[in-house]
């Protein structure tokens, strides 16, 4: 693997509520809410698509049934009409059928109906506190490789491969206020798969509620993409909270920047998990996590009451439009892979 890189750079960000009446309709950024209904038949419309999906292993009949279900009410959920869509089990996939009298950007498609669209805000390790036992960790895996221990207690001090069999991959500390690495997507991925593997020369080194999240896009600064640049973070898991089941409403808004977000609102239950997580962790970093990867990590400024908060982290229009009515439909049992596209002949 190759050596991963570290930048200093300086990070303030803000975890903001979304106060006040959005710029955008509901269904805005999703499909047009000025839609008319079709007056065509199913068999008439001019555009006719149809996907087929299918899972990496096989699906239960629970999860196709769920799967069908969810998928419906997405496609109800991001401005489609009943008339226009028909979703179904075959075999051991999902068959989608779309017919429309005007154009649906492919790719929106797609990631709507693929995408598993789990949420996730969990709270993270420090550097300070996962430094050591990586160390641990690194010094365990000497063992099993049979190198001589070498490891001074400093975490990312040596950075010799050779020496080193986890420290030499993860390199130098990161001097960021919220990861624990910064490298190419690739190293890190491969970092965070080792270390999240169940593997028997670090039982117990880690909190079993560790788990290591690389960020989906790569760090900028300013206006300017750092390009290969991006996170990792050991993040906190806590399974006593299902964040899409208690998602009341998501919308298209715009954050403090002017920059266009996910506004969430929540219901009572989860308002409550949120209100006190985030008073819990003033001047702490809180991870988005959107399908095992964290989208932003923002710093807690203030305790966030009403259920209401807003997701940053720059957005395609494609991902916000997915993301915006996956979340409203529910978060799919398996993350789905687009088998197959085609147009329907008449």
């Amino acid at each position: 693997m190759k050596q991963v890189y570290y930048l200093l750079i300086p990070l303030l960000l803000i975890l903001c509520v979304a106060c006040g009446r959005s710029n955008m309709s509901s269904n805005e950024g999703v499909m047009n809410s000025t839609r008319e209904k079709p007056n065509s038949t199913f068999e008439d419309r001019k555009y006719k698509v149809k996907y087929l999906l299918g899972a990496e292993e096989e699906m239960s009949e629970e999860n196709l049934i769920a799967t069908v279900r969810i998928l419906k009410k997405r496609m109800k959920q991001s401005g489609f009409y009943d008339s226009e869509y028909r979703v179904k089990a075959v075999n051991n996939d999902i068959e989608l059928q779309l017919r429309t009298d005007e154009m649906v950007d492919k790719e929106f498609m797609e990631y709507l109906i693929s995408s598993r669209c789990e949420l996730q805000m969990n709270e993270v390790y420090s550097l300070e506190e996962i430094n050591p036992l990586l160390g641990q960790a690194d010094t365990a895996l000497q063992r099993k490789e049979g190198l001589p221990i070498a490891y001074s207690g400093k975490g990312f001090e040596e950075t010799d491969v050779t020496k080193h069999p986890l420290l030499g991959k993860v390199g130098k500390e990161a001097h960021y206020p919220t990861a624990i690495a910064i490298g190419s997507k690739k190293d890190l991925e491969s970092i965070a798969d080792l270390l999240n593997s169940e593997n028997e020369e670090w039982k117990g080194i880690f909190p079993s509620d560790c788990r290591f999240v690389v960020s989906k896009k790569s760090l900028t600064y300013g206006a300017k993409d750092l390009g290969n640049s991006y996170t990792l973070y050991a993040t906190k898991i806590n399974p006593q909270i299902d964040w899409n089941d208690g998602i009341a409403e998501t919308k298209v808004s715009y954050g403090m920047q002017g920059d266009e977000v996910i506004d969430v609102v929540m219901d009572a239950d989860l308002a409550r998990h949120w209100a006190k997580i985030t008073a819990d962790n003033i001047d702490k970093p809180l991870a988005i996590i959107i399908d095992n990867e964290v989208y932003s990590a923002p710093i807690v400024r203030a305790a966030i009451t009403g259920g209401r908060t807003q997701i940053s982290g720059n957005f395609t229009k494609t991902e916000l439009r997915g993301l915006v009515g996956g979340m409203r439909g529910g978060c799919l049992p398996v993350e789905l892979e687009v088998k197959e596209v085609r147009a329907i002949g008449d």
